[in-house]
């Protein structure tokens, strides 16, 4: 959903037809932007170590060439989780918005595994012309060494805001009114992507600071966690009928429906070594209303498998098994 101040699109991404037969991996690219400035999130899975490294392009629409967004590198458990910052007049140099991406490939050793299409509806037609482009522009570069930087959350760029200084954003969100409605008009954008983007400049110290945390709990006695004294409810509620909410593959969680819930909230539970983890809860986002609730302050957004009455994607708050305490999830084991 767009406006002329706040971008946020997902492009899911699959093997590519030349190779889907021996290609395991997926995951997706989400595209966010808000004052000018834009953030492109890859998060790949089953990417094995002799796929990588990789790198990620983007057809942007009036651009002859593929656009490079940058290189990644499989981690030990065979995940990318990286984020690339540019402008969103200017997308990585290409003289064009970043709202106007038609396509994402993710390439290894010269050809494509990944792509994925922001319209899923796309011709044949355009995804050949996308590929021809896609292989020209690698052709064309191979003897070229560009220096291409991915930055990490923690990397400064030109004209980020240090940070003893408030951005645009934080200021948004500091001037809301307590009895702004957060659910309508350009103030639900602001106040949404206000705290996606302070997401992504916290995301590394909230994951550091619960992981301590999980670490300490580790080390009391497990009668005193919190999935000790409430595991008998969450386990009973975790019976119903299992269900594939979100627009990627969910290898260590369980999904069911909350029957007695008229809101059509989700209750999951994150597994890590077999062992619960966390304990989440599911709040579907419907059509315009992309407030985030303001229940907890880890709450993330995750994109819906289908748009069934119209649900866009759901606001998800995920509890910490040791000690009840709602966290910022260890994204890679969802």
């Amino acid at each position: 959903m767009t406006d002329k101040n706040f971008i946020r699109y997902f492009v899911i991404l699959a093997p590519h037809e030349s190779v889907k037969d021996h290609v395991t991996a997926n995951g997706y690219c989400k595209v966010e932007a808000m004052d000018g400035r834009a953030v492109v999130t890859v998060s790949l899975r089953d990417l094995k170590q002799d796929l990588s490294p990789t790198q990620i392009y983007a057809i942007i629409r009036g651009c002859p060439d593929a656009i490079l967004i940058g290189t990644a590198q499989a981690n030990g458990d065979c995940t990318v989780y990286k984020e690339f910052r540019t402008t969103a007049s200017n997308a990585f140099n290409s003289n064009s918005s970043i709202s106007l991406i038609d396509a994402v490939y993710v390439v290894a050793d010269g050809k494509a595994i990944l792509c994925g299409y922001t319209d899923r509806n796309s011709s044949s037609s355009s995804k050949k012309a996308w590929d021809e482009c896609l292989l020209s522009s690698i052709t064309s570069k191979e003897d070229e060494s560009p220096d291409v930087h991915a930055l990490d959350v923690e990397d400064s760029v030109e004209g980020s805001f240090p940070e003893d200084s408030a951005s645009p954003i934080a200021l948004s969100e500091a001037t809301e009114t307590e009895d702004s409605d957060a659910s309508d008009g350009l103030a639900s954008y602001i106040s949404t992507f206000a705290k996606l983007y302070q997401g992504l400049v916290d995301t590394n110290a909230e994951l550091s600071n619960a992981n301590n945390k999980n670490e300490d709990n580790c080390d009391k006695d497990n009668d005193d966690s919190y999935f000790s004294h409430t595991g008998e409810y969450y386990r009973s509620k975790l019976e119903g009928e299992e269900v594939h909410p979100f627009a990627f593959e969910q290898h260590n969680t369980k999904w069911v429906k909350l029957h007695n819930n008229a809101f059509g909230t989700l209750l999951g539970c994150v597994y890590e070594s077999d062992k619960p983890k966390y304990i989440a809860y599911a709040s579907p986002s419907i059509g315009i209303s992309l407030g985030t609730p303001q229940t907890c302050r880890c709450t993330v957004w995750l994109p819906a498998s289908d748009n069934t009455c119209s649900i866009l994607g759901y606001w998800v708050t995920f509890i910490d098994c040791n000690s009840g305490e709602p966290v910022t999830p260890d994204i890679k084991i969802l």
